[in-house]
């Protein structure tokens, strides 16, 4: 795959996860740890990973 390809399906990506409208929730996941997110469809994983990915994006890291 072309690098302008990947680029642009991140830049794409971080600006759906901009959009997305979070309730906060009272979960730190640690930046030393590696982590396996294992449940039901629809059970809230993909949800779990927004918010670290909202404010990693607010620092503009």
């Amino acid at each position: 795959m072309e690098k302008n390809v990947i680029k642009s399906l991140i830049i794409e990506y971080q600006q759906f996860t901009e959009k997305i409208t979070l309730t906060e929730r009272d979960i730190h996941l640690s930046d030393q740890l590696n982590y396996v997110f294992v449940g039901l469809r629809r059970a809230g994983k993909s949800y779990l990973m927004y918010q670290p990915i909202q404010h990693l994006l607010k620092e503009e890291i």
